[in-house]
């Protein structure tokens, strides 16, 4: 048993522990597509994803380019193209984002080759794999335990991580008839981070203004000026911060009051 069987043992006794490549149809380094003879890479219509293009919900998606690839083997576009719910992740460094394919794109979507891609069947997407995966992967223990597997060799950038590792990694079971609840409670945890992600922002900017704010009013009172209205724009800012907030506190508790009736997911994450 490795450290990662123990640690999940005593965070879910009750609950089987099996290993990704149980959960996916594959598990594997991408593959270029761009090789073969001159007169075999024929296949223009596609694009190449990067992480670094993730939306609030995990999937990745192409942004408007006018950007032109050279041309790929069709041989290869065809076992390389990327497919819905697919989950990619970087193979170099450090255990960093972790992306899932959309449904539609305009054209041909695949990697490159400092990626590692997860599969799954039609079935195994119908029962939100992807999503228990993705999130799975995401856990801090869980990536600091991955990392561990990641060779040394002076420099972040040559740290090189085997696919191997990805699908003989430990997880929970989790029951299948569950799946669709654990999906929309997971979807419902992403957007509270985006809520909570847009009210730093939105703080922020104030926080911003009423600095710059208050040294231009002591440049004034200085001069003699003192200008005692209320800025009503700014309070109205505050009190918008102040709505989302509250907001956000009662959906958290009616999702707490909603899962206690249910009384089915069985597994609790640290996203802490």
């Amino acid at each position: 048993m490795n450290k990662l069987e123990e640690l999940l043992g005593k965070k879910f006794p009750n609950v089987e522990i099996t290993t990704i490549k149980n959960l996916t149809k594959k598990v594997a380094t991408i593959s270029k597509v761009r090789v073969g003879k001159e007169e075999t890479r024929k296949y223009r219509d596609y694009d190449e994803i990067s992480l670094n293009n993730i939306d609030e919900l995990g999937y990745i998606y192409v942004p408007d380019t006018d950007k032109q690839l050279e041309p790929a083997s069709n041989k290869s576009i065809q076992k390389q193209a990327l497919n819905h719910c697919d989950l990619i992740m970087l193979l170099r460094g450090k255990i960093g984002k972790i992306g899932m394919i959309g449904e539609k794109y305009k054209r041909t979507i695949v990697g490159n080759t400092s990626m590692i891609r997860i599969q799954f069947t039609d079935k195994q997407k119908e029962n939100h794999n992807p999503r228990y995966i993705m999130e799975y992967l995401s856990l801090p223990f869980v990536k600091e335990y991955i990392d561990t597997f990641i060779p040394s060799s002076g420099s972040a950038n040559r740290r090189i991580l085997n696919s191997e590792v990805i699908a003989n990694l430990p997880i929970p079971v989790f029951v299948h008839n569950e799946f669709i609840i654990l999906n929309n409670y997971l979807l419902s945890k992403i957007e509270l981070v985006n809520k909570a992600k847009e009210i730093h922002a939105d703080t922020q900017k104030l926080v911003d203004k009423f600095e710059n704010l208050k040294h231009t009013n002591l440049i004034d009172a200085i001069n003699g000026r003192y200008d005692n209205t209320i800025d009503n724009v700014s309070l109205r800012e505050l009190d918008k911060v102040q709505s989302i907030l509250k907001e956000v506190e009662d959906r958290e508790f009616k999702n707490r009051e909603s899962r206690k009736k249910l009384n089915v997911v069985q597994i609790h994450f640290d996203f802490d």
